[in-house]
């Protein structure tokens, strides 16, 4: 691929080329450390037939792996291996293939949300699909979630110290727990660092 003398050196691009894939010939990338659990599937495959396949799914050609995609490469080789599957491909060393698997979906977690313009859209949006109907209003709930309100309740007033007692606070977590053996080993992390703690709080993992 010839470079445009006028393209910056920072912003050279790694994209070589499109094409269509049976799912079956997509490779899954060893270093992939996203895992999807259930309802998330559930979301993609609705959001799949709400919209259609709107995403491709990004290869390395100098590997074969997938960059990025692999929920996508799945819910295709759900409908059948010989299904024909959008790629975007690209072309980066085997050490740059693994720093765009940690960064790509890393540096997307650190956006913020403006409550504002995601209550109108999602107000302005009517979903076919109940399960996606739900899945907004839960992202919608999330996102206006205030650090004090995940943190929990604040602490007494200074001079109300002495009546304070710790084990009558409810302190709320969300986790979302893909197995009970996953439920088991947050209880135990918790449960650990409020004996630290010297707290006499107890641990609850719905």
């Amino acid at each position: 691929m010839a470079k445009n003398k006028n393209e910056p050196a920072q912003w050279r691009s790694k994209i070589v080329g499109h094409g269509k894939v049976a799912a079956s010939q997509l490779l899954a990338n060893p270093f992939n450390h996203r895992r999807h659990p259930q309802k998330q599937r559930d979301v993609v495959s609705a959001s799949i037939q709400e919209l259609g396949f709107i995403k491709s799914v990004i290869v390395n050609r100098l590997t074969g792996h997938i960059v990025d995609g692999h929920e996508r490469a799945m819910q295709a080789l759900g409908i059948g291996d010989d299904t024909m599957v959008d790629v975007e491909y690209v072309e980066l060393s085997p050490d740059d293939e693994k720093k765009a698997i940690l960064l790509l979906d890393a540096s997307s977690e650190l956006a913020t949300v403006d409550d504002s313009a995601l209550e109108l859209l999602i107000e302005d949006i009517g979903f076919n699909n109940q399960l996606l109907a739900d899945f907004a209003i839960d992202y919608k709930n999330l996102a206006e979630m205030s650090t004090d309100e995940w943190q929990g309740k604040p602490q007494a007033d200074v001079d109300g110290i002495g009546n304070y007692d710790p084990s009558q606070e409810t302190y709320s977590i969300r986790f979302d727990a893909v197995t009970a053996s996953d439920r088991d080993t947050v209880k135990a992390t918790l449960d650990e660092a409020i004996k630290k703690l010297g707290l006499s709080y107890k641990s609850r993992v719905m």
